[in-house]
């Protein structure tokens, strides 16, 4: 569950450092969903995305017994635009380690990087290819609520085992479909290495999950940071996860060991999770926390003076909610969407 609760950090450790938005765009809110994990579809998370932009993906829930790769649940979702090549996309969580005295099993890769700026390289390479004009940018600031858990701690050999996180971000070209795509990656990773006398050494790797902007040659990804920057986790439902989790490791502790007898208990007191843990998560989430996430993402909290809700949506000199529950904002503090075109009937938002 760390890996879904770290996602706001990792969202900002790629994109606070980017471009300020210029001019007005046209918002939809999208909710990221849950189908299929529990006995309905539930919104996982919620971002904002231009309304011309089609989005895909969600929450995945599929067991990986290798030992290596994905990890259960994990997000692959992405918001692309309507050039085919701009887009914003959560990457998944995973998983790699390796040993100095022993071959991995179920043929996972050895992987003994120790540092995110080893590892990215390495990670990315699974997924483009030939890449160019490679660039790396360490982000320790971005894990540091993770390290207030690092250890280090002595082993029976006279060794160590290290637990640590480090946050970074890469930017690169590659091509696609014979077009140059122009992208910006930030990662957050969790490692735990662990060195004894003789030179034998193990590592783990946890990429708790990740951020990709993209956009095609003569374009800065870093202009997207405005949607990114709006990706927000739903609290009560980083809670029920958690508890659902908890539920089947507590069902496995009192001897029930094949995992589809586990998956069927805990699914059966899927009702009662959702009842205790869901609503009550929504109504404890920590305001003070809330705050200082919106001072990283650069979002305010806005008000629709005819409804009176609430929303977080990018800073702006003007936000206007459209009758169709779209959102406009602008870096103009006198824009008006009739004027400009965009139809009557907006109201303005207030934060």
């Amino acid at each position: 569950m760390r890996h879904l609760r770290m996602f706001a950090a990792v969202v900002a450790a790629l994109i606070v450092s980017g471009v300020a938005f210029a001019g007005e765009v046209r918002l939809k809110r999208v909710d990221v969903a849950d189908a299929q994990g529990f006995d309905r579809p539930l919104p996982a998370f919620t971002i904002l995305v231009p309304t011309d932009w089609r989005t895909e993906g969600g929450i995945v829930w599929a067991y990986n017994g290798a030992g290596c790769g994905l990890g259960m649940p994990y997000i692959n979702w992405t918001a692309t635009g309507p050039d085919g090549v701009s887009a914003v996309q959560i990457v998944p969580s995973e998983s790699w380690g390796g040993m100095s005295y022993a071959a991995n099993q179920n043929g996972c890769p050895q992987v003994m990087a120790t540092s995110l700026s080893e590892f990215m390289p390495w990670y990315l390479k699974r997924y483009r290819q030939g890449i160019r004009n490679y660039a790396y940018t360490p982000r320790p600031e971005f894990a540091e609520e993770l390290n207030k858990s690092a250890s280090r701690v002595p082993t029976a050999l006279g060794g160590e085992i290290a637990t640590y996180a480090e946050a970074g971000e890469a930017t690169f070209e590659w091509t696609w479909q014979g077009r140059t795509i122009r992208e910006r990656v930030g990662l957050v990773a969790v490692f735990n290495v662990t060195r004894n006398p003789g030179g034998y050494a193990a590592v783990s790797v946890t990429v708790t999950g990740g951020v990709s902007l993209r956009a095609p040659e003569g374009g800065d990804p870093a202009r997207f940071q405005t949607f990114a920057n709006t990706f927000l986790p739903v609290p009560g439902y980083v809670a029920l996860v958690q508890a659902f989790q908890e539920r089947m490791q507590a069902i496995a502790l009192k001897g029930v060991m094949d995992r589809a007898a586990i998956w069927r208990q805990a699914q059966a007191e899927i009702s009662a999770i959702i009842a205790e843990v869901y609503a009550n998560a929504q109504e404890a989430y920590d305001r003070v926390a809330a705050a200082h996430s919106r001072q990283i993402r650069d979002v305010d909290v806005y008000t629709d003076p005819a409804t009176g809700s609430e929303i977080e949506l990018p800073q702006g000199a003007a936000v206007w909610a459209m009758p169709d529950g779209t959102y406009i904002f602008s870096d103009d503090p006198n824009y008006d969407p009739a004027q400009a075109g965009e139809g009557d009937g907006g109201r303005k938002m207030k934060r």
